[in-house]
């Protein structure tokens, strides 16, 4: 498994007016990936395998799931190790290629979407 340094991650207040949007931004991925909290690493892996993302080690994870919908923009949902929440977190790649905050917004609630309906969908008997 591919270890990732959290000092090349970041969250959305890193990016351009990033800070105007960080605690909705917070408050609406906790409520939307919160039922991600309880997947076990194995199913993590399996999640990000179905929509071909990639499971990475990240210091103090329980489990980080990356998916990477544009070549420089990759999206980190990280479940700390004592399962308190999913943050998400982004790769700096973004903040070089200059996506504006709403577009990392727009694009991070989708991709969270899917998970959370591919996990429903996968460990629904679970």
């Amino acid at each position: 498994m591919r270890r990732v340094d959290e000092n090349e991650l970041i969250t959305i207040g890193a990016v351009e007016g990033g800070q105007l949007v960080a605690e909705k931004f917070e408050n609406e991925m906790r409520e939307r990936t919160g039922e991600l909290r309880r997947l076990t690493k194995e199913q993590a892996e399996k999640l990000a395998a179905a929509l071909e993302g990639e499971c990475v080690a990240v210091k103090n994870a329980e489990w980080s799931i990356v998916m990477k919908p544009l070549p420089y923009f990759h999206i980190y949902f990280v479940l700390a190790s004592d399962k308190s929440g999913i943050r998400v977190l982004f790769d700096k790649k973004v903040l070089e290629a200059g996506m504006p905050v709403d577009d990392v917004y727009d694009i991070t609630r989708l991709v969270s979407n899917a998970l959370v309906r591919k996990a429903r969908k996968l460990f629904q008997n679970e």
